[in-house]
């Protein structure tokens, strides 16, 4: 798994708690972290509902992780 590349953070930026937690980590940059609120417009492959009860975060590689393993993601960088 790449641990080097920025991750792409679903998020739910009108959860005040969630906006703060993510625009923590936005602040070590965007090659880092990118982050998307997950109110607007998503890919196919993330469910809105399942976004807006747990993170979800897009790897380099492309794949989706969820809950724990995203916020592990995130602190790998």
């Amino acid at each position: 798994m790449d641990k080097t590349g920025p991750v792409l953070a679903y998020y739910d930026a009108l959860c005040p708690i969630c906006r703060m937690e993510m625009n923590r980590y936005a602040r070590h940059g965007e090659h880092i972290i990118k982050l998307q609120d997950c109110n607007g417009d998503l890919p196919e492959d993330v469910d809105r509902d399942a976004a807006l009860a747990a993170l979800h975060v897009r790897l380099p590689d492309g794949r989706l992780v969820t809950g724990w393993a995203a916020f592990i993601a995130i602190w790998e960088r």
